[in-house]
């Protein structure tokens, strides 16, 4: 299955606003992940919303944390990067 990446970038005049939206597939849990981030950039700052989801397998929708450690990577990333999590 290949992996797929959609960005779309809205500029106001004081505001920016990038959504990331990536989708692939985790062999782990034999199911598509997909993380959603909103970065807006304005005159307070940046600010990132991460979103998860997909991730789950069978009957009872069991995830074995893939959602999670995908969002914490991604807040690990943003933390090495001179971002704060509120």
């Amino acid at each position: 299955m290949d992996d797929k990446v959609f960005v779309k970038k809205i500029k106001e005049p004081n505001c920016k606003i990038t959504i990331f939206i990536a989708e692939y597939y985790h062999y782990r849990i034999n199911s598509t992940l997909t993380l959603t981030l909103i970065v807006e950039e304005n005159t307070d700052g940046i600010s990132v919303e991460i979103i998860s989801s997909g991730g789950k397998e069978g009957l009872y929708g069991f995830s074995y944390g893939a959602e999670k450690n995908a969002v914490k990577r991604i807040v690990n990333l943003l933390k090495e990067n001179g971002f704060t999590e509120q």
